[in-house]
C-alpha cells in the first residue's frame, strides 16, 4: 500500500528509452527519398551519390538533425563539378560531387543545389516524406546551361511566376464565390492583415531583381598587343 502522502508521476511524463526511439525519425528513410529524387532534379549518377554525399561521415548526422531537430527547418544539397577542368578536352572526365549542409553556398564549382524545408518542426515516421517537404531547385554559378546570365534572373523568375502569382491565388481563393457583403468583409479584413502592403513589396522586390539583372557586372577588358607593336611602341619611347 502507498502512503497518501506518496504520489506517483503522471503517466504522461513518462517515457522509456524504447519509446524515445521509436519518437525519431530513421534517417535512412532521408537517403532511400533522395536517392530517387536527386537524379530527377539534380541529374545526379546514383554511383555519384553512393560515392559522396552517402559516402560521407557526417551525412547521417545531419539528416538526423535536419528530421528530428525543430531548430534546423532546412538542409541543402549542393551538387559540384570536379575533374574535366579543360572543356574543350573531349578525352577528360567530368563527374560530381554531392554534399549536405545546412547553409547555402554559392562558389564558381557549383552546379545546383536544392532546398529541403520541413513544413514540421520535425519528420513524422507515420507520413510520407513528399506531404512534408517543400522543395526549391537553385541553379549554380557552373550549372552550364545556355543563355544563364546570373542568379538574379532566377530569383526573378521564382518570384515573378510563382511566388507572387501563387500569393494572389489564395488571398483570391479567400473571397470565394461568397455575396458581396462576405467578399467586403473578408477584403476588409485583408488590408487589416496587410495583404496590399505585402503584394506592393513582392512587387518592389520583383522589380529591383530586374534592375539587377539589367546591370550585370561588366568585367574588365584585358587587351593583348601585338609583339611588334609593343616592339614600335618601345623604340619610340
Amino acid at each position: 500500500m502507498l502512503d497518501e502522502d506518496t504520489s506517483l508521476p503522471p503517466s504522461s511524463s513518462i517515457i522509456s528509452p524504447a519509446a524515445e526511439v521509436l519518437l525519431l525519425f530513421d534517417h535512412r528513410k532521408l537517403q532511400e527519398y533522395f536517392e530517387q529524387l536527386l537524379p530527377l532534379i539534380l541529374d545526379a549518377e546514383v554511383s555519384d551519390l553512393e560515392n559522396t554525399l552517402f559516402a560521407y561521415p557526417d551525412t547521417a548526422e545531419k539528416f538526423k538533425r535536419f528530421a528530428n531537430d525543430a531548430q534546423t527547418p532546412v538542409i541543402f544539397i549542393l551538387k559540384e563539378k570536379e575533374g574535366g577542368k579543360d572543356e574543350d578536352d573531349a578525352s577528360s572526365s567530368l563527374t560530381y560531387s554531392y554534399t549536405v549542409s545546412h547553409e547555402i553556398t554559392y562558389l564558381p564549382t557549383h552546379v545546383g543545389s536544392l532546398a529541403v524545408i520541413k513544413r514540421l518542426p520535425t519528420l513524422d515516421q507515420s507520413r510520407p516524406l513528399q506531404n512534408q517537404l517543400q522543395l526549391i531547385n537553385l541553379p549554380g554559378a557552373n550549372s552550364g546551361e545556355p543563355g544563364q546570365t546570373s542568379a538574379y534572373e532566377f530569383l526573378h523568375s521564382y518570384i515573378h511566376l510563382a511566388v507572387s502569382p501563387y500569393f494572389n491565388a489564395y488571398v483570391n481563393a479567400r473571397h470565394g464565390k461568397a455575396g458581396n457583403e462576405a467578399s467586403s468583409k473578408s477584403k476588409n479584413e485583408d488590408n487589416k492583415m496587410g495583404v496590399p502592403m505585402a503584394k506592393k513589396k513582392m512587387a518592389e522586390l520583383e522589380l529591383s531583381l530586374l534592375h539587377l539583372q539589367q546591370n550585370v557586372e561588366i568585367p574588365e577588358i584585358s587587351l593583348n598587343i601585338h609583339p611588334v607593336v609593343q616592339k614600335a611602341v618601345d623604340k619610340v619611347i
